[in-house]
């Protein structure tokens, strides 16, 4: 099954205004083929917005590639469009993992990817390419507990609390046993983080990823006062 939504807004002068009533959606192929027709959709006076859904042919030999959804409203009609693609089942899986989950300062994070076809034979002497991002945490407030609103973190006077900064990069060759290691030191642990190790594996007919996360704190504990 197929949902789909929109949102309708009538736009005069410099403004926009909502827009209610009843509509109808067809969906159709690149090549204009009618896959659906005449489905009943109502936006809402309230927000403008409508939604629906439909199922697409179960055939032994599926339309891959483009669709178009046409919304057909007071008039005038509206389209967009999604991809049906063929599923293909990855042919190897990639683990990346950790010694411990939970790092102090500057020790080092040694990490390990593995690589191994679904049938269970290791993925040999393939190239491995890995990245390192960090994030800041919090696991403590001045007041108690996180405030959890769109401007927590200026209110803790935290900068750019919500991105992921690439600290380490590099590259290398899976042994015969489908493995790779590799370690990293963090720097400037002036507070607690989230770091997160990303490893594609790529062979001649794919691409595959995997991932793991560490906590890299200050120091082994923090103190947390609360307010009666």
């Amino acid at each position: 099954a197929v949902s789909f939504k929109g949102i309708l807004r009538d736009f005069k002068g410099n403004d926009y205004s909502l827009v209610a009533g009843q509509g109808s959606v067809k969906v159709q192929t690149e090549e204009g083929n009618e896959v659906a027709a005449g489905i009943p959709v109502t936006a809402s006076a309230e927000l403008g917005t409508f939604e629906g859904s439909f199922v697409l042919p179960k055939d032994n030999d599926p339309y891959l590639g483009t669709y178009h959804i046409i919304l057909d409203f007071a008039g005038k009609t509206y389209s967009t469009e999604f991809a049906v693609e063929a599923y293909k089942k990855p042919s190897y899986l990639v683990k990346v993992s950790s010694k411990k989950k939970t790092y102090i300062g500057s020790e080092k994070i040694e990490m390990a990817v593995s690589a191994r076809y679904y049938y269970g034979s290791p993925v040999a002497n393939e190239s491995v390419r890995y990245k390192v991002f960090r994030k800041k945490k919090f696991d403590y407030s001045p007041v108690g507990s996180l405030p959890f609103f769109a401007d927590a973190a200026e209110y803790l006077g935290v900068v750019n609390a919500g991105t992921n900064d690439l600290v380490a990069s590099g590259e290398g060759r899976l042994d015969g046993r489908g493995g790779f290691d590799f370690s990293i030191v963090p720097e400037s642990v002036d507070t607690d983080y989230v770091y997160t190790i990303t490893a594609e594996v790529t062979t001649a007919d794919s691409t595959i990823s995997g991932s793991d996360s560490v906590s890299v704190n200050r120091s082994s504990f923090f103190i947390r006062t609360l307010k009666d």
